[in-house]
């Protein structure tokens, strides 16, 4: 499998943006925080076109009462993870044009704003 590694795109915040959007209208009431993660998040650097996305929710079986409106979206469910620090079940999906990835894990610990 060959990896494509490209110059940093300004176009990448602005596709976390807007497909954090929809991700907020679709994941609340148990939605807790949407984050772009990984090398596309960080300005200035090389990385693989791939816009990866964290979200926290309170309920995890949320996530798979919302496959169906996903997969019409071009979202694929890729099924059950696991976090290897805390065990916590997650779920993954990965867009239509796999330049998206959303991982969605239920929150475990509450952090104070001031951190």
């Amino acid at each position: 499998m060959k990896v494509e590694v490209v110059p940093h795109s300004p176009k990448w915040r602005y596709n976390f943006q807007e497909e954090s959007l929809w991700i907020r209208s679709m994941f609340s009431p148990s939605l807790v925080g949407i984050h772009h993660i990984g090398s596309t998040a960080i300005p200035g650097i090389y990385a693989k076109p791939v816009i990866d996305i964290l979200v926290e929710v309170t309920d995890i079986t949320a996530i798979d009462k919302k496959n169906a409106h996903m997969e019409k979206l071009g979202y694929e469910a890729m099924g059950d993870m696991e976090s290897l620090e805390d065990a916590t079940s997650g779920r993954m999906m990965q867009g239509a044009t796999e330049l998206i990835r959303c991982t969605f894990f239920k929150q475990v610990h509450q952090m104070s704003k001031g951190i």
